[in-house]
């Protein structure tokens, strides 16, 4: 496996010569596949660096195995034979092919640190013969293996129904759906069988939670919730991923890839769902969707749309986070099996269906779009709409100092129909951020908010500014802000977490507004 630092020049990077570009990750054994599967895992030892994730699906006697390697600056090739404090090894059980999809799965037990997600899709539970499992494990600091077969309290374990559903074939982390401030996972079982529908494929989301208890996706409940594919054959489910806020209700929404669907009577040209978030633990019918997302329907057959997906952040700049869906057997310009990739732009109100028409091979613009938005941290977040930058203060401890801006897409919480946020505070904008942050004596700190048009509820953005709460109660303390206009931002200096929402002040003084016309 190969790590590419980030560079502002477009120059070819070779990974024969990666030099100071970046590092290379060896596989210890012959047949190992390691690199099979890779992914960011996130800050997992909480250093403050991203830290890395390898699957090795065949080694161990295709028990699989799954590497953390830590984040480093150098350009030094890693060895996971001795990989020692760069990382962990965590193996898998004879059999199982564990790390055949991996994953970073954010902060699933509230710890603070990156938790991680690993698929065994050929596990077998009792005599549910390759019914598959899904594994998360814990964030941790130090070096020392983990047997997936004994997991203890370094996570838990989450185990398939039926056999040959293949539960954890594939898996991601999906963002905090429910709304509970955990983050939440998705875990595909492309072979299942909803309703009796031979090979429609299920999905099924998994909510974040503190303790080790096992999970058995048979009695989920309340614990989350199933996708049902739609129609038999689809195989839904051989590709999940998190997709952002699509809809922009604050909640993060799920991708679901039906690789083989037939939509419109194209053979296997391919669906892909997006699945609005939600609390509940109700099922989803994808073939009866309705207002709980939309789908996005293939081009030609055997194209297989949805074998890959992801939420592909703010691409056009909009603020909105936007999808990616790729079409692997797809013959762009007659090229046989060339591929193509889309990108579907956001929208706040995106419509049931569409079909893809925008190929990425000529630079045409996607034709239909639709939405997503979401968070930050100590920095330009994802989707652009919310950028801290402390100018005093420390990290806790040994450890770096972190920081979760929450953005809630509605004017404000407990609104009344006339009186607005708790009787006395009217915002300007249906959007509000609340910032949280471990960073220790700080006292000075600038924030920048981005808002949409379509969240304005005033006329004049020039007499738009901040307005802060400690807890969502009075006061409601009005901050001097600088409003751009042209790309719809506002900023201010700030001295505390709390709640930051945006309000109209008054244009005398030029104290709440800039004019930038």
């Amino acid at each position: 496996s190969y790590v590419v630092f980030g560079k502002a020049d477009n120059a070819p990077v070779d990974l024969a010569n990666l030099g100071s570009d970046g590092f290379r990750i060896d596989g210890i054994d012959a047949g190992d596949r390691s690199g099979n599967s890779v992914s960011g895992a996130g800050d997992v030892n909480g250093d403050g660096l991203a830290d890395l994730l390898i699957g090795a699906t065949n080694a161990g006697d295709n028990a699989g195995e799954t590497y953390v390697v830590f984040g480093k600056s150098d350009s030094a090739t890693v060895d996971l034979a001795t990989l020692g404090s760069g990382g962990f090894r965590i193996d898998g059980v004879g059999g199982d092919r564990s790390g055949s999809a991996v994953s970073g799965a954010g902060d699933v037990n509230g710890d603070g640190l990156a938790d991680l997600l690993i698929g065994a899709f050929l596990a077998s539970s009792g005599n549910n013969v390759e019914a598959g499992q899904s594994l998360v494990v814990f964030g941790k600091a130090d070096s020392v293996a983990v047997d997936l077969a004994n997991l203890g309290t370094g996570g838990f374990t989450i185990t398939g129904i039926d056999g040959g559903d293949r539960s954890g074939g594939s898996v991601s982390g999906a963002g905090d759906v429910n709304g509970d401030g955990l983050a939440d996972v998705i875990i595909g079982a492309y072979g299942g069988d909803p309703r009796d529908r031979g090979n429609a494929g299920e999905s099924y989301v998994v909510f974040g939670k503190a303790d080790s208890a096992p999970v058995a996706l048979a009695t989920l409940g309340q614990g989350g919730f199933l996708i049902e594919g739609g129609r038999g054959g689809d195989f839904s489910g051989r590709f999940v991923a998190g997709a952002g806020d699509v809809n922009g209700d604050g909640l993060a929404d799920l991708l679901v890839g039906a690789t083989l669907a037939d939509p419109g009577g194209r053979n296997q040209a391919g669906e892909s769902y997006v699945v609005f978030g939600k609390s509940d633990g109700a099922s989803v019918d994808l073939g009866n969707l309705g207002a709980r997302g939309f789908r996005l329907n293939g081009i030609d057959a055997g194209d297989q749309t949805g074998r890959t997906g992801a939420s592909a952040g703010d691409v056009n700049g909009d603020g909105l986070a936007d999808v990616i869906i790729g079409a692997h057997l797809s013959d762009p310009g007659g090229n046989e099996s060339a591929g193509e990739s889309y990108v579907v732009f956001s929208t706040a109100a995106p419509p049931q269906t569409a079909t893809v028409r925008a190929r990425s091979a000529n630079g045409n613009p996607p034709q239909t779009a639709f939405g997503v938005s979401g968070s930050g941290s100590n920095h330009s977040t994802p989707d652009g709409r919310a950028f801290v930058n402390f100018a005093n203060g420390a990290d806790p401890g040994s450890s770096a100092s972190s920081e979760t801006m929450t953005l809630f897409r509605s004017p404000c919480l407990n609104v009344e129909a006339t009186a607005g946020c708790r009787g006395v505070f009217v915002p300007a904008v249906a959007a509000f951020w609340r910032l949280q942050t471990t960073r220790e004596n700080w006292s000075n700190a600038e924030l920048r908010l981005r808002y949409l048009d379509s969240e304005l509820l005033i006329d004049n953005e020039n007499r738009l500014q901040i307005v802060f709460s400690v807890d969502n109660a009075e006061p409601f303390i009005p901050l001097p802000s600088i409003v751009n206009p042209n790309d719809n931002s506002i900023t201010a200096l700030i001295s505390e977490p709390g709640f930051y929402y945006i309000g109209e002040g008054e244009l005398p003084d030029g104290i709440f507004a800039n004019d930038f016309e």
